[in-house]
């Protein structure tokens, strides 16, 4: 019997192990995220996602995702070019290449749910005021400061697949989780910011706050404590 209770007694330890862990491997990845976006910019001038003018003369019909426009720079050379970019991503023939699971845009305790229709999600995902004619922002156009504004984070629900150009979210909906919002983390949300920080926002953030943090040229004044 106290073997019993010693083991119920354990699994709450247990489990908060596991969630640092993965809180941890999270902010790994959004680092990775943002160090591979930096890579894209320094190469073709803007953030992720590619616009029809980086495509080395494809005629692309659909956009591609910030997640498929990251790939070359995530070691993922496979994926990429197993990807046919001349049709939209989820035509027949791209299927298989857009069901493969990638960590890198995972939380990792959610990793294992499917996306829509059987393609593989993305937990981590844009902020979506950060394109512009189906391309990225330059980091000049961010005028209100690359440390106070978001360029993707953690989402709890609704998972989009990582290869849908619309699978970012809206900042401003706050990080308390849910189908709308940013959010996963046990009081808030894991965010990337543009100058490739990671950091934590709560779930009470402010509204005014967060739509701060969203926008990258509104002026808007981020207070400091944030």
């Amino acid at each position: 019997m106290s073997f019993v209770c010693a083991g119920i007694l354990q699994l709450p330890a247990i489990k908060g192990a596991k969630y640092a862990a993965s809180t941890s491997q999270t902010n790994t990845n959004l680092r990775k995220i943002g160090e591979a976006s930096f890579e894209l910019h320094r190469l073709k001038g803007h953030l992720p996602p590619l616009g029809s003018g980086d495509n080395d003369g494809l005629a692309v019909i659909s956009p591609f995702s910030f997640h498929t426009s990251l790939l070359p720079y995530l070691d993922q050379a496979a994926s990429w070019q197993s990807i046919d970019k001349s049709i939209p991503w989820n035509a027949a023939k791209n299927r298989e290449a857009f069901s493969v699971l990638l960590p890198v845009f995972c939380f990792p305790v959610l990793a294992e749910t499917r996306g829509p229709n059987g393609y593989a999600p993305a937990q981590l995902v844009p902020n979506i005021h950060l394109v512009r004619n189906g391309c990225g922002i330059s980091r000049g156009d961010v005028t209100d400061g690359t440390s106070s504004t978001i360029l993707a984070g953690s989402i709890d629900a609704a998972f989009p697949a990582w290869g849908d150009p619309q699978n970012g979210r809206d900042p401003t909906n706050g990080f308390a989780g849910g189908p709308h919002s940013f959010g996963g983390g046990p009081v808030g949300a894991y965010m990337l910011m543009i100058d490739g920080s990671v950091r934590t926002f709560g779930s009470k953030t402010d509204i005014s706050v967060a739509a701060a943090l969203a926008s990258p040229s509104a002026g808007d004044e981020v207070p400091r404590e944030f």
